[in-house]
């Protein structure tokens, strides 16, 4: 996959793309919420699995009740029937959600156009994610070892968490299951424009989950594993704009930081030395670079199992999704979590400070959530 554009997860404020000016590449990787009735949108966790060329989908669904008009279009409704149900709907709303494929038309009837699992169909799915974990880890244990190894020798062993789920499970496995054509190509269209990939909504959200965030550019990215425990003390790396865009654009040009408004601003996140040379890992991806050669084979391997081993027509099945690569998506989304658990459950893995005691944690510690990816043949 190419990876020159900024990935982005849809829950950061989109006003850093105002100050970095490229296409946003959104890898599923976040929940969101907003509001309705029943069991309210603002209850589920909303992922988006994607490329979009400016804002998300969540842009569009936190609008007014538009949440509320997706969720109950589940099964198909009237613009009457909303309305005698006391849903307030307007057909600009209507237009909107219909541009943006939320909606789809079918006669007078208006259909919800993503998957909504609800409680019964999430407890199915991450039952088959927590036995697949079982079943899987214990195969990719002495990879994930050499990996911690590996990172440790070379003074990075708080960032092993970061690096395992952020780099391998949350980006080169989804690059395998693309390459090997188990997943959609996440292409803009004329035919679809604004974005292009897989939305789904699911209830209830787990208890903990963390996602990805990655400016990428010139075949250098800048990468942040994030989690809404701790995400006021994460997401301050991007509270101030200018410096982020200053320190991006000096690692990209420079590989190290020199510019004194990005020094002075990320001086306490410690990712860099007094003489503004980077702390953090940097993996070029190159199979002379250990981090990256134990981090491809853990995503081959990871792969190679999730298509071995889950039984895609059952789960077609049970949670009334008709594409093979969509419910490969919605699984292994849930299953890299899993496997997380599993790694931790046997000690190989433990969570950074900032998910695990939040409220002990420092800017100095957002460091453990950070390292460099480098492409082949950057300098």
């Amino acid at each position: 996959m190419n990876r020159i554009s900024i990935k982005i997860a849809a829950i950061i404020c989109f006003t850093i793309i105002g100050f970095i000016s490229f296409n946003i590449t959104i890898s599923a990787r976040e929940a969101t919420s907003v509001k309705s009735n029943s069991v309210c949108f603002d209850k589920y966790d909303l992922h988006f699995f994607g490329h979009a060329t400016s804002s998300t989908p969540h842009s569009v669904i936190r609008l007014d009740n538009n949440g509320e008009i997706l969720l109950a279009c589940q099964m198909g409704k009237t613009i009457e029937q909303m309305k005698v149900g006391g849903i307030q709907v307007t057909q600009s709303q209507i237009r909107l959600l219909e541009d943006w494929r939320l909606l789809k038309k079918e006669d007078n009837t208006f259909k919800t156009n993503f998957p909504i699992l609800d409680s019964t169909k999430t407890e199915y799915l991450r039952k088959i994610t927590k036995e697949a974990a079982l079943r899987i880890g214990p195969e990719l244990t002495g990879v994930v070892y050499a990996l911690k190894e590996v990172l440790e020798f070379e003074g990075h062993g708080e960032n092993t968490y970061t690096i395992l789920f952020s780099y391998v499970l949350d980006d080169l496995v989804w690059d395998e299951l693309e390459e090997a054509r188990r997943i959609m190509e996440r292409k803009i269209t004329i035919e679809k424009p604004f974005w292009a990939g897989f939305l789904w909504a699911l209830y209830p959200p787990r208890a903990f989950s963390c996602g990805t965030n990655s400016s990428v550019d010139q075949g250098i990215g800048l990468y942040l594993n994030w989690s809404k425990k701790g995400g006021k003390l994460i997401f301050s790396v991007y509270s101030n704009p200018e410096a982020y865009t200053y320190l991006f654009q000096n690692i990209v040009k420079y590989g190290k930081v020199k510019n004194k408004k990005a020094i002075t601003f990320f001086k306490p996140y410690n990712i860099f030395d007094s003489a503004g040379n980077l702390t953090i890992p940097i993996v070029v991806e190159d199979t002379s670079n250990n981090i990256y050669k134990l981090s491809k084979i853990l995503a081959q391997k990871v792969a190679k199992q999730v298509i071995n081993t889950l039984n895609i027509i059952d789960l077609k099945s049970e949670l009334s999704i008709k594409d093979s690569g969509k419910i490969i998506i919605v699984v292994y989304h849930e299953l890299m979590w899993d496997l997380l658990d599993y790694f931790e459950s046997q000690g190989v893995i433990q969570k950074p400070v900032i998910f695990a005691n939040p409220e002990k944690a420092g800017l100095k510690d957002v460091a453990d959530l950070i390292f460099i990816v480098k492409q082949k043949n950057q300098k």
